[in-house]
């Protein structure tokens, strides 16, 4: 069973990625701020964090480099996707590639995030 941590400032959107995800098997953690996503990842392991492209108060790509540049490895290591609304221009995409972060249109609904959660914890 693969633990998730989801950043959602927005709840609705929060609420129903969580019960879908649940529905699937896996266990979901959720946080409304970037905040408290390091806290989060810092208190408990995750296989994957799902975070929305619009967070605060810390941006979604500051977020991304403090998790890769932590010290404990188990938090650097954290697989993550990001929930995206649109196209990214290319520095963001440079970003994201160097940071290893996973995009998935936001849209697309939470029932495709199954597959690819899948896809990028297998071992």
């Amino acid at each position: 069973m693969k633990n998730i941590l989801l950043c959602d400032s927005y709840k609705p959107t929060r609420d129903l990625v969580k019960t879908v995800l649940s529905c699937y098997g896996f266990i979901v953690s959720a946080e409304e701020s970037s905040s408290s996503v390091t806290d989060s990842l810092n208190k408990s392991t995750y296989d994957v964090l799902i975070c929305d492209y619009f967070v605060k108060p810390v941006s979604s790509f500051e977020l991304f480099r403090t998790i890769r540049g932590a010290s404990d490895l188990m938090v650097r290591d954290t697989r993550i996707l990001m929930m995206t609304y649109g196209a990214l221009d290319l520095e963001e995409h440079k970003f994201l590639r160097q940071h290893h972060v996973y995009l998935i249109p936001k849209f697309k609904g939470p029932e495709k995030y199954f597959e690819k959660i899948n896809l990028i914890t297998k071992e």
